[in-house]
């Protein structure tokens, strides 16, 4: 019995394990099915497409926004959802010029942003990154800048701001 617990708990994790995907995001795509040779054209289309322990991999490129990028579910603790620019390449995240949106807003738990610049061009939105509740909320080697009204609006719990670049958080007036 223990021995077939333990076959059972080893199918479950690869289970678990084969579940993750990679979906690719790529500005300069007609817009496919999220693979490495057809990805998506948008970064929520890649949000859209993850569950726990996948990647969201956003290739080089400046994604102007003008509408907020959401979470819409949750990691887990052993599978966090990542959304990350392609190794090596360069990935701005930027509000429209003149809009007063968020560049994110979630409250989800267990996601991690990793290597991508978000610039709020001087939005005076609540916050241009806003954490509206969850917990577990990574950011790791960003760079978050410009704008008019707080750069990070926090009401959630355990957020960790590793190596990132905070800068001109100015109020406009």
């Amino acid at each position: 019995a223990g021995q077939a617990l333990a076959l059972l708990g080893c199918l479950l994790a690869i289970a678990a394990t084969a579940r993750a995907a990679d979906y690719y995001v790529d500005a300069a795509s007609p817009g496919g099915d999220g693979s490495p040779a057809s990805p998506f054209k948008t970064i929520q289309q890649g949000l859209n497409a993850a569950h726990a322990g996948d990647n969201v991999i956003v290739r080089a490129g400046r994604y102007t926004l003008t509408s907020t990028l959401t979470f819409p579910r949750s990691g887990t603790a052993d599978s966090p959802i990542t959304l990350k620019a392609a190794p090596g390449e360069t990935v701005l995240v930027e509000v429209w010029p003149g809009l007063n949106i968020h560049l994110i807003q979630t409250s989800r738990s267990y996601i991690t942003i990793e290597d991508i610049t978000f610039d709020g061009n001087y939005s005076t939105a609540n916050g241009m990154i806003r954490l509206d509740g969850g917990s577990f909320q990574t950011f790791r080697r960003c760079e978050m800048r410009r704008q008019g009204n707080h750069l990070l609006r926090i009401d959630s719990s355990d957020l960790l701001v590793e190596d990132c670049h905070i800068h001109h958080a100015i109020w406009p007036a």
